[in-house]
């Protein structure tokens, strides 16, 4: 009996059906900065989202939660100093079950700059994880004698939970959904 139920976990764990509980979360899978002219760098990225049960079952019965993206530049030669502004975007996402429909907001320096909705989870977090044309900086800031890194994290903000799931959440595990700092050459 034991030997037909650890077969059936691999064989699921193989096809994606099930995700080991110390790979939940969230993962920066790629990054590239590309060039446009006049209008400076942007980034392309894909994020893999694994969340717990706990977070999808708190989605799917309301809760809105924020997933705050940071970019960070840094001058390899001096990696004490930050010498550009961070770029921080929010991804504020909610379910609405009377309407049944999920809501992501774009949020960039305290501006919504795009809202969309979507009808399953599954299309809301495909949209979530191509993130296309984030406007890093503008042309000319870059010198070319130097080199530079992307640093790159994108978190579950437990800070904007609402105030009754909050001590839960701080306390336990399956809340603390984060890729941690990623770097990428620029």
């Amino acid at each position: 009996m034991r030997v037909w139920w650890l077969a059936l976990v691999v064989m699921l764990t193989l096809t994606g059906c099930v995700v080991p509980e110390q790979e939940r979360g969230l993962h920066i899978a790629s990054l590239s900065v590309w060039e446009q002219g006049d209008r400076g760098h942007f980034v392309d990225m894909q994020v893999n989202y694994s969340l717990s049960e706990v977070v999808i079952d708190a989605l799917d019965n309301g809760v809105p939660l924020v997933f705050r993206l940071a970019l960070e530049i840094e001058d390899k030669a001096q990696s004490w100093r930050k010498p550009f502004e961070p770029v921080a975007l929010e991804f504020r996402v909610r379910y609405r079950p009377l309407s049944t429909v999920y809501e992501v907001q774009t949020v960039r320096d305290l501006q919504k700059i795009d809202q969309q909705r979507f009808v399953t989870r599954v299309a809301l977090f495909a949209h979530l994880s191509q993130l296309r044309e984030i406007h890093l900086l503008d042309a000319g800031l870059l010198a070319v004698d130097r080199q530079y890194e992307i640093l790159a994290k994108i978190e579950l903000s437990l800070d904007d939970l609402p105030l009754p799931i909050r001590p839960q959440a701080y306390l336990s595990r399956d809340w603390h959904q984060h890729s941690g700092w990623t770097r990428w050459p620029l």
